[in-house]
C-alpha cells in the first residue's frame, strides 16, 4: 500500500480523481476551453429542449437551472474523490506505508468470508488455503536507545518496504503493534508458505537499513501459521502472537 498524500485542497483531491471540471460556477466556458458547451442556449439544447422555442426570459431561467445543475455535479465529483482519500488515509497506518491493524484484521477476515464453505472445500481439487505470518523486529529498542527514535522507524519502514516488495499484490501487509509486521499470503500452501517466509528474513537480515548515512541492522524473528477457515483473524493474529513471544523468549537465551 503507497504513501497517501493529502492533496493541496479538497479541489486538488477530486482533479486528481475525476481531472478538471471544464466549466466555472457562473457559465459554461471560457475562451480558452476546447470543448463543452460554450453557451447557456447550447447546454439546454443538450438536454432534449430547444431554448429558442421559449421566450428570452425562459431562456434565462433554463440557462440558470443548468449552471446550477453544472455547479451540483462539480461539487458531489469533489466530495466522492476527497471521500475516497480520507477512507485510504484511515486505513494506512501512521508510520509505516501498509495497512494498519485495524484495516489489516478487516481485510484478514473477509478473505476468511470468502473462503469456500466445507461442502465447496471437500472437492477434489480445493483451493489453496493461506498462511498468516509475523515479522518482529527484534533490535528496534535497542536501534532506538543507539540512534535515536527516527533511526528505529525507519529500520522498522525498511523492514515493511521489503516484505512489501517481496510478497504479491493480492497479499494483505499491516502493522500490528509494536514492531510487528503481518503478512497474509493468501491462496498457498504451508510448503511453498514457509520458503517465501524464510526468504524474506533471509533478505531481511542480511541487507540494513541506513538512516543519516548510518547502517542499521536489522535482527528480525518471524513465525507462521496456516490460517484457520473457522476463526477470526484477531484471534488468529493473537495465537500466532503468542508463538511469537516464545520464539523471541528462545532467541533471547544464550
Amino acid at each position: 500500500m503507497p504513501d497517501i498524500k493529502a492533496p493541496t485542497s479538497v479541489q486538488a483531491a477530486a482533479r486528481r480523481a475525476y481531472g478538471t471540471p471544464k466549466h466555472g460556477r457562473q457559465g459554461y466556458g471560457s475562451a480558452g476551453e476546447d470543448d463543452g458547451p460554450r453557451d447557456p442556449v447550447d447546454a439546454v439544447r443538450i438536454q432534449g429542449l430547444n431554448p429558442r422555442a421559449y421566450p428570452e426570459e425562459v431562456q434565462a431561467v433554463l440557462a440558470d437551472l443548468m449552471a446550477q445543475i453544472d455547479h451540483l455535479h462539480r461539487e458531489v465529483d469533489l466530495a466522492v474523490g476527497r471521500q475516497g482519500w480520507l477512507e485510504e488515509l484511515a486505513d494506512q497506518d501512521a508510520v509505516l506505508p501498509v495497512f494498519n491493524r485495524r484495516a489489516f484484521l478487516r481485510e484478514v477476515d473477509a478473505f476468511l468470508e470468502s473462503r469456500p464453505s466445507g461442502d465447496l472445500a471437500a472437492t477434489d481439487a480445493p483451493p489453496a488455503p493461506g498462511a498468516l505470518a509475523l515479522f518482529y523486529l527484534h533490535n528496534f529498542e535497542a536501534l532506538h536507545r543507539n540512534f535515536g527514535l527516527a533511526a528505529a522507524d525507519e529500520a522498522l519502514s525498511y523492514m515493511a518496504r521489503t516484505i512489501q516488495l517481496g510478497v504479491r499484490s493480492t497479499d494483505i501487509i499491516g502493522a500490528v503493534g509494536g514492531a510487528g509486521v503481518a503478512v497474509l499470503l493468501s491462496l498457498v500452501h504451508q510448503e511453498a508458505a514457509q520458503v517465501k517466509i524464510d526468504a524474506l528474513r533471509t533478505a531481511l537480515v542480511s541487507g540494513a537499513a541506513s538512516h543519516d548515512g548510518k547502517l542499521l541492522p536489522l535482527q528480525v524473528v518471524a513465525v507462521m501459521a496456516m490460517v484457520e477457515e473457522d476463526g477470526t483473524a484477531s484471534a488468529q493474529l493473537e495465537e500466532l502472537d503468542g508463538v511469537l513471544r516464545s520464539a523471541l523468549s528462545a532467541a533471547d537465551r544464550p
